[in-house]
């Protein structure tokens, strides 16, 4: 319980008692009435529970007026009467409050929580209703922030619902107000269900598995379960040979066909292993701007964050190289199924472009090493010769 909750409690208390002393109750009444009046208090206060904290908000004004009978009529007061039961009151009103407080400690773990939007979205709409795009969401809704709000809000309209439902359930089973009141109150925190409005997030699930199949996985997202993990072990494990299999056979074929092209019009530097180097790392480099460029854009549109230039170059590079260190990474939370028909593709090309420039550094270290050496196969037609003509020298010489 915060300090906020507890500040909120005692502002009112001294008045409750006081409308407790107008309504005509006396000393030998005042063990019974505070309680429930206490009861009363908490039913109809708001509870919030951000991060775990109980939060409780009293309206003052609709649940400690007057009630419409003393507007009207007047009272003799017994000033030491009032004081009398004022203080007593307040000590019952105390023990009452304690106990109410040690009952909501009780079932505090219930309510809180740590959320996490990995493969789960939390919003209006969420159900299916926003489109492919998802553009009827702010950045705010679309944060994690902004579900873990939604959340929530659906969890303790649920709580409310459930409280009310259950108290009055227990108030006609004869149930008196207290007892009612924290039967209540555990048995709604423990029904009460704030994902009703939650629902699976695929495309942010389809996302992870490419960052498995390239091998990127930025490690923002890990299986914990054995049945997970054993899913990543054998398909994940095949995906990735059938990923490289094909990028290997695809860089082959882009370079085959570039190779060809530039012969075919007269351009037959380009092919050139050291120029192709070149070539290719500049296309790659250029390929890597676009990307990041693309992702600020993202960012700023999906989260509504401001991300810099050069961290989202640094994001393209450890990306297209599969680095996939984690400290920056496209947020689940942000991501809709529009968002993969570009996002694996640039990924793809900037791989491709990145083997391909592999693939001429490769040939031009093994051109660069032959220079000035013989082939293997040019030294054994040489060896051969010379022992043919040992061989001939010797037959002469017997």
């Amino acid at each position: 319980m915060s300090a906020e909750a507890i500040s909120n409690l005692t502002v009112v208390l001294p008045r409750l008692c006081f409308i407790l002393y107008l309504r005509n109750n006396t000393l030998t009444t005042i063990g019974e009435v505070v309680p429930a009046a206490i009861a009363e208090l908490f039913a109809n206060s708001t509870m919030t529970f951000p991060s775990g904290k109980i939060m409780l908000t009293v309206d003052k004004n609709k649940l400690l007026d007057l009630p419409d009978d003393l507007k009207t009529k007047s009272k003799v007061v017994d000033t030491e009467e009032l004081f009398l039961f004022l203080k007593e009151c307040r000590d019952i009103a105390d023990d009452a409050l304690e106990d109410r407080l040690q009952q909501s400690i009780t079932y505090d773990f219930q309510v809180s929580y740590d959320l996490s939007f990995t493969w789960i979205r939390c919003y209006q709409g969420a159900d299916g209703s926003i489109s492919f795009r998802g553009s009827q969401l702010t950045p705010q809704q679309r944060s994690e922030q902004g579900q873990t709000d939604w959340y929530t809000q659906t969890w303790e309209s649920d709580r409310k619902r459930l409280f009310q439902k259950y108290y009055e359930q227990l108030l006609q089973d004869g149930v008196t107000q207290s007892v009612a009141y924290t039967a209540a109150l555990e048995e709604a925190a423990r029904d009460a269900n704030g994902g009703t409005e939650c629902n699976f997030n695929a495309p942010a699930a389809a996302w992870f598995w490419f960052t498995v199949q390239t091998t990127i996985g930025y490690g923002n997202q890990a299986p914990t379960s054995v049945s997970g993990r054993a899913m990543v072990f054998t398909i994940g494990f095949v995906s990735i040979l059938a990923f490289a299999s094909v990028l290997a056979s695809t860089g082959d074929m882009v370079s085959f066909m570039f190779d060809d092209f530039v012969t075919r019009n007269g351009m037959n530097i380009l092919a050139l292993p050291w120029v192709a180097c070149i070539l290719w790392s500049v296309a790659y480099y250029a390929w890597m701007l676009l990307i990041a460029k693309i992702v600020v854009k993202w960012k700023m549109i999906r989260l509504g964050e401001t991300f810099s230039l050069s961290d989202s170059y640094w994001f393209s590079y450890i990306s297209t190289t599969t680095v996939g260190f984690g400290d920056y990474v496209l947020d689940p939370e942000g991501i809709v199924g529009a968002d993969l028909a570009y996002f694996p593709l640039l990924f793809l090309c900037g791989l491709m472009i990145l083997a391909l420039f592999f693939g001429k550094l490769s040939a031009l270290i093994y051109q660069v090493a032959r220079r000035g050496r013989k082939s293997f196969v040019n030294t054994l037609l040489e060896k051969r010769v010379a022992w043919k003509h040992t061989f001939s020298m010797n037959i002469e010489a017997s």
